[in-house]
């Protein structure tokens, strides 16, 4: 596929933080790529959202926001620096514009979150 995730989302660098996206099945899931020049804990979380937007999104200037993250656990102190992540979310379940997902990122020794969140959509 690899579309980009400024098709869907409003974010640009420096904080759009997914480079492609290599899988999309609308309202499902999806896989992207990130190789951070600086990474955090949070930033993993983010790539997550941001992937979990392009994933719900419905239509081209819809807008959305993270709601809530339900649940986050980081698998790996050390997270690399400009090292090829692999992105993933699926959406679990949709009560209206709420959509709860799950989601991980990788690197290449493994897991380094797994993350279930809630991403809304529409104008707030």
């Amino acid at each position: 596929m690899n579309a980009s995730p400024s098709d869907f989302l409003p974010h640009r660098p420096p904080f759009l933080f997914l480079e492609k996206i290599v899988e999309l099945l609308p309202g499902l899931s999806g896989r992207a790529i990130s190789s951070p020049s600086l990474c955090s804990q949070i930033f993993l979380l983010e790539c997550v959202a941001q992937l979990a937007g392009c994933i719900v999104v419905e239509e081209k200037d819809e807008g959305g926001f993270l709601a809530s993250i339900e649940s986050a656990e980081f698998l790996s102190r050390e997270i690399p620096e400009r090292e090829m992540l692999e992105v993933t979310a699926r959406v679990t379940r949709n009560f209206g514009r709420l959509h709860m997902v799950t989601g991980e990122v990788r690197d290449a020794s493994g897991n380094l979150l797994s993350v279930n969140l809630t991403i809304g959509t529409g104008k707030i």
